[in-house]
């Protein structure tokens, strides 16, 4: 119903009741505006933003003063997406995502540690020296030599046999 005599006491109570008012002025009786200001453009999200005000009218938790979510899009509809909420080295993470150094594309939660190289690549808990074990995802504690340490056994065990040999 569109109030066409507003602010008019339709039915003689002394009262004016959201049927009889337009307190936004945009044709629409208070007990039936959905938005405030102009209830023409509508709300298609149903975010009660209208699409005057709402920056995106197609997503539902995107309206001014809206709590950004760290996805990327500027929720509050404030001009900017958030620094936090930025991707600017173009990983796939943002800060608030994880991305503990959003300006070094090979820094990240997703990629692994390369131990002595002063960069916490991982996110995790900072560089770790080449000589501290590294865990990985299977739990595996790998050493920093370059030789397994049973090749280390197979050697010594070759070595023994070997003076055996020549002491018979």
């Amino acid at each position: 119903m569109f109030c066409t005599d507003l602010d008019v006491d339709v039915d003689c109570d002394g009262v004016l009741s959201d049927m009889e008012s337009d307190l936004d002025e945009d044709g629409v009786c208070d007990d039936l505006d959905v938005c405030e200001k102009d209830d023409a453009t509508g709300d298609a999200d149903q975010d009660s933003f209208c699409a005057d005000v709402d920056c995106d009218d197609t997503d539902d938790t995107v309206f001014p003063g809206a709590p950004e979510l760290c996805d990327g899009i500027d929720n509050a509809c404030s001009g900017a997406v958030p620094d936090e909420d930025a991707d600017l080295d173009e990983d796939g993470v943002s800060i608030c995502g994880g991305d503990c150094d959003d300006e070094a594309f090979d820094v990240g939660p997703d990629e692994d540690e390369v131990c002595g190289d002063g960069i916490d690549n991982d996110c995790a808990d900072g560089d770790v020296e080449c000589d501290e074990p590294v865990i990985d995802e299977g739990g595996c504690s790998c050493g920093t030599s370059s030789h397994p340490p049973v090749l280390g056994w197979a050697l010594l065990v070759i070595a023994g046999v070997s003076l055996r040999r020549r002491a018979r």
